[in-house]
């Protein structure tokens, strides 16, 4: 290809993000196309641009091909900067054709001890090596183990206030049927797989559903209280 057939091409994906023209619309269906408007590398944030599944720094011919375009979160999409596949680099999960939400390969940990919530690649028995190697490479390369850790912390900071009054009313068990009644809403909701994960390690924690961890959270009000005066 010469030098201007690429140049046509690159220029061609500058039109369809124009916000005048007629190829916007073809921008904005794009933007409609996730579940829930909900980034396909992350499961998390909500999408809010355009990238290129195969980058058109390598792949110009595949600029402006609609199933090279897909919609990310401007996090994920700074994540993957210019990513393309190689013999010893297997492909990222591809939003439009990979199971990716569809199968629930995301696993959780609760570290105790630390009050942490880890993620990990959860493979499902059916999946065959080379399915796995995708995924595994998939959540490394797109950092969603860090990620969602960050997501739970966050998660919890909404949830803990209630989990503790049900705790305080009902007891332990109440939690845990509070967890697992929130996990089965997020697989009939089709929220965030990862919540999944997370409400399901919580639930198998005795220490979780105790609410052991309300003295880490009294010793932060504290400290909060403290820097307010």
């Amino acid at each position: 290809m010469t030098a201007q057939q690429e140049d046509d091409f690159k220029s061609g994906y500058a039109k369809l993000r124009r916000k005048e023209g007629g190829a916007r619309r073809y921008y904005n269906r794009l933007m409609k196309a996730p579940l829930l408007r909900r980034c396909p590398y992350c499961y998390d944030r909500q999408v809010s641009e355009i990238d290129h599944y195969l980058p058109r720094s390598s792949f110009a011919r595949l600029a402006v091909v609609p199933l090279n375009l897909v919609p990310l979160c401007h996090g994920c999409n700074k994540q993957k900067l210019n990513y393309a596949p190689s013999p010893s680099r297997p492909p990222l999960l591809h939003p439009y054709f990979d199971f990716a939400e569809s199968e629930q390969w995301i696993g959780s940990s609760l570290d105790e001890d630390n009050f942490v919530t880890t993620f990990y690649v959860n493979v499902p028995a059916p999946w065959d090596e080379d399915t796995r190697k995708r995924v595994e490479n998939h959540f490394e390369v797109m950092k969603l183990g860090q990620f969602w850790s960050g997501s739970a912390a966050v998660y919890f900071s909404t949830v803990w206030a209630r989990l503790l009054r049900i705790y305080r009313a009902s007891g332990v068990f109440a939690v845990q049927d509070y967890l697992l009644e929130e996990a089965e809403l997020v697989v009939e909701g089709h929220a965030e797989p990862w919540k999944f994960a997370l409400l399901m390690a919580w639930a198998e924690s005795e220490w979780f559903c105790e609410c052991r961890w309300r003295g880490l959270i009294m010793v932060e009000l504290e400290l909060l209280l403290d820097d307010d005066y």
